[in-house]
């Protein structure tokens, strides 16, 4: 393990999905979500001129034509009319979707910064540490904004065994993607996944 890049890599990550992630919430409870899901098609489009400043890494143009593909399919799939301005219009009236445009903003900084902490120590090492960690800092919050949360969790227990499960095994493959991959050419295929939140 190279202690000073996993450290500071995953300070970075940690803060900045901190951030995120209720932003993220946030976004989803305030706006539809036809209105905000699209914005996180932003990521990868942000990630090349992130990752070229960090990591020097520069998608060729076939690979960031097939970027802006699918930024372009994670913008269509959600337009809700022959608009196609729909979306653009959403950001200056709906306060979610400038959350999550933030969040697509910060998003890839993070994927870049958990490129580091993979490539520094391992995907699952760095798995573990980055999910202890934001389970240890949000742990308080679900204290203090909810009367009883573990007879929720109790309540939940089979449908959040599921979604841990299933977020274990994604945080597996993705890490180990970034691995071997520029980090816009896995957030890209990552961001295929708005059509199974459209399902």
């Amino acid at each position: 393990i190279s202690y000073p890049d996993f450290f500071l890599a995953t300070l970075v990550s940690f803060l900045i999905n901190f951030i995120c992630w209720y932003l993220f919430f946030r976004a989803l409870r305030v706006s539809p979500l036809s209105h905000t899901m699209p914005y996180t098609a932003f990521t990868q489009v942000f990630l090349i001129p992130v990752a070229f400043f960090w990591l020097n890494e520069l998608p060729d143009l076939k690979a960031a034509f097939g970027i802006l593909l699918i930024f372009a399919g994670g913008y269509g799939i959600h337009l809700s009319s022959k608009n196609i301005f729909t979306p653009i219009k959403s950001l200056f009236q709906e306060k979610g979707t400038r959350l999550m445009l933030t969040v697509a903003f910060l998003w890839s900084i993070s994927a870049t910064a958990e490129k580091v902490a993979v490539v520094s120590s391992s995907q699952a090492f760095y798995g573990t540490v980055i999910s202890i960690l934001l389970s240890a800092a949000y742990l308080p919050i679900l204290l203090h904004a909810e009367k009883q949360p573990f007879k929720k969790v109790k309540q939940f227990l089979p449908q959040l065994s599921l979604l841990g499960l299933i977020n274990g095994f994604t945080l597996l493959f993705q890490f180990t993607a970034l691995k071997y991959l520029f980090v816009s050419y896995v957030i890209a295929f990552k961001r295929t996944g708005i059509i199974v939140s459209v399902i």
